[in-house]
């Protein structure tokens, strides 16, 4: 059995997916690189000619990636986020680290490459794509992908319809009589353009790990590791004005249950039907994302505090939400239990959601599990 991955060569999403098809004792990887492909430089046919499976891993950390894409967003649909019109602009465009911009034009040309994908496979039947480009398109748009849960009846968190600035969205929570809601950039991830908004009366305050830079040149939003508050309504105005030309998911925001560590909620990886690896994430904040020095929780502790009864129908939830997906081998399921224990609703889910060093199931890591259940089904196939 051939795989293909097409990724980022460098990145340890590939190394371990490498990895854990050699771990099972087949043929070394055909790895596709995103650089290669954006360039034109793939023949496909002698590619897909010797693919059994294809595992399309995530194009991010690589900037000269995200740029072609951003160019490829721009040349599908101009000046799509009202920032950047000419090709030249984006070819001189150089690495910021956490730079906030673009992600719309990023999701249109990723999402054109993706389809572009999709009716190369067309001709190539026997393939077996362990996400499909459809779906992965699908789970990258947060407000479609929430509209399809709704629309297969999976609990999410309410949303407001589109936000078009900051304005927009004060006048949406006063008609709704939210004072208190998550501002998501649509295309975003990892808590990249996420603010926890509350309003009391007067007052207003932001928690966010945007920071927001003023320079003689203009304003710029970054990604930090360090949370932050803001009290300024003209700040907290004008940063969400900017995240607003890209796209906004805006969601009530749900108390999350407690532990003794604060709020969590759970990242679960689910296989082939099967939500077998999770994380909790733990919080003093807002987000639980880890990279923001949040906890690992431990599953023991959270499954004695909210019974296995609770813990079981979290899981079911994510098996069931991922089972809506077309064609859809993998994902992470982010879920959260609210704070009186009644509700539970998906947050996101993420094509990529599948990183989870060190957590094992029966000696296996996710890649492992991953591959394992990719043979089950091309044997089943045969």
């Amino acid at each position: 059995m051939q795989f293909t991955i097409i990724a980022n060569p460098e990145n340890r999403r590939c190394q371990y997916f490498v990895e854990a098809v050699h771990a099972a004792g087949l043929p070394p990887v055909q790895v596709v690189s995103y650089v290669d492909v954006l360039n034109n430089q793939v023949d496909w046919d002698t590619i897909l000619t010797n693919t059994d499976s294809l595992r399309i891993e995530s194009f991010g950390e690589n900037f000269e990636v995200w740029r072609k894409l951003v160019l490829r967003g721009n040349r599908i649909e101009p000046d799509l986020s009202q920032q950047i019109t000419a090709e030249h602009e984006i070819k001189s465009l150089v690495f910021e680290q956490g730079r906030i911009q673009y992600s719309k034009q990023l999701y249109q040309g990723y999402q054109h490459w993706l389809q572009d994908l999709q009716q190369k496979l067309d001709a190539y039947p026997a393939v077996q794509v362990m996400n499909s480009p459809k779906s992965i398109a699908l789970m990258f748009d947060k407000m479609a992908c929430h509209q399809h849960f709704s629309n297969h009846q999976i609990s999410v968190v309410p949303a407001l319809p589109r936000v078009v600035n900051y304005t927009d969205l004060r006048q949406q929570m006063t008609a709704k009589g939210w004072n208190r809601v998550f501002v998501k950039l649509n295309y975003g991830s990892s808590a990249s353009g996420v603010l926890a908004l509350r309003v009391n009366g007067d007052k207003i305050q932001a928690t966010t790990s945007v920071e927001l830079i003023k320079t003689l040149h203009g304003v710029k939003l970054y990604n930090s590791l360090q949370v932050k508050q803001y009290t300024n309504e003209s700040d907290i105005a004008l940063i969400i004005d900017i995240l607003a030309q890209e796209d906004l998911i805006v969601e009530k925001w749900i108390p999350k249950a407690t532990s003794e560590d604060g709020i969590f909620d759970l990242r679960i990886v689910v296989i082939d039907g099967k939500p077998d690896y999770t994380v909790v994430r733990q919080s003093q904040l807002p987000m639980t994302n880890l990279h923001l020095g949040n906890k690992r929780g431990t599953a023991k502790a959270i499954q004695e505090l909210i019974g296995i009864e609770k813990w079981q129908s979290l899981h079911d939830l994510a098996t069931q939400a991922v089972q809506t997906l077309p064609n859809t081998l993998y994902a992470g399921v982010d879920v959260l239990l609210s704070s009186n224990y009644k509700q539970q609703y998906v947050l996101e889910t993420n094509a990529f959601g599948d990183l989870l060093p060190h957590v094992l199931r029966d000696d296996l890591d996710t890649y492992q599990a991953t591959v394992k259940a990719a043979i089950a089904r091309w044997k089943a196939n045969q």
